[in-house]
């Protein structure tokens, strides 16, 4: 018999996106799923639609918070409770192909020239707001080795369909992820799972096919009007708190991790000018830059030495370099 996946799915007020989800689990053909529902105190019927599929899906359970806990809850109570030897966490309101589960079992099991096997396997993506995407075709997906520091480039920059940073496009092994869960953040809970993962240096393979589709929903917390400050700023503390708890190595998760923290940061005093939290936001800011710039400055790999400088002295006088410029 195949090994057992888990798929453990967060559902929280997703009732007109929800079906597509789980039709698509439903039609996987990898068949040997616990599929683990984790109602987080929906209000709209979403948890009654996931009891509604556990009762036709014996592969199927469902587990109900009280009142809302945020997504960092929902997965982490679907990762305690799992028995699967490989994890996977789609999100509810998204949909995907019906072999995405085969295609990344497939992956993690193909070995590289070490004669090792994989610890993650990554999938593309498509951001859309339609579901008219093809979930039926049939694939020949190209198999692609890629470096710690291949993933961590994109988790920086994602590109059109890679990105190092969601969790929602990668089968992990059990034993790579048992000792990780994700951090009680309001935003951006992916970025802090991932560095996590990404510190233990995992053997990674991408398969270069489309095969997850990310909705975009006008009702989503990405498109709040105070998103993008909010979630920065969750990133930036996600960045510094990760970077503090990191070993040596891998060095370049630290160099990584720093590029990402100093771009946020310059980013985000950018955003904020003119608004009522630009003072709270400096002094946190200047503080991550007292206890960081050394060592981001003397981060050789990455960018040149002016770019690193310019940086620091943006946010660290931010004052002065806005009137000088």
């Amino acid at each position: 018999m195949e090994p057992l996946v888990s798929v453990i799915v967060p559902v929280y007020n997703i009732g007109n996106y929800l079906p597509r989800c789980l039709d698509c689990i439903e039609r996987q053909t990898y068949k040997n799923l616990e599929i683990i529902l984790v109602d987080d105190g929906s209000s709209d019927g979403s948890g009654q639609l996931c009891d509604e599929f556990a009762a036709k899906d014996p592969r199927a359970r469902v587990i109900h918070h009280p009142e809302n806990r945020g997504l960092w809850a929902a997965r982490n109570t679907g990762q305690d409770v799992a028995h699967g030897e490989y994890l996977w966490f789609p999100d509810g309101d998204d949909y995907f192909h019906k072999d995405i589960i085969k295609i990344m079992y497939e992956a993690i099991n193909r070995t590289n020239a070490s004669g090792d096997k994989y610890d993650v396997a990554f999938v593309g993506y498509e951001h859309t707001s339609h579901f008219d995407k093809d979930t039926s075709s049939e694939i020949k997906p190209d198999f692609v080795e890629k470096t710690l520091e291949d993933v961590l480039e994109v988790f920086v920059r994602p590109t059109e369909h890679f990105t190092g940073r969601n969790i929602w496009n990668k089968l992990y092994r059990r034993d790579l992820i048992n000792d990780i869960r994700t951090g009680n953040y309001r935003y951006a809970q992916d970025c802090d799972f991932s560095l996590k993962v990404y510190q233990k240096a995992p053997r990674i393979i991408y398969v270069d096919e489309a095969l997850y589709f990310w909705v975009y929903r006008q009702s989503s917390a990405i498109s709040s009007a105070n998103y993008n400050i909010n979630s920065k700023l969750c990133v930036i503390r996600i960045l510094y708190d990760n970077f503090r708890t990191m070993n040596i190595k891998p060095a370049c998760c630290r160099r990584y991790t720093l590029e990402f923290l100093y771009i946020y940061m310059a980013t985000l005093l950018d955003l904020v000018q003119g608004t009522n939290v630009l003072q709270n936001v400096r002094c946190e800011c200047k503080k991550i830059v007292r206890h960081t710039s050394i060592t981001y400055l003397n981060c050789k790999t990455i960018q040149s030495f002016k770019k690193r400088l310019s940086r620091v002295l943006k946010i660290r006088f931010d004052r002065i370099y806005r009137a000088l410029i």
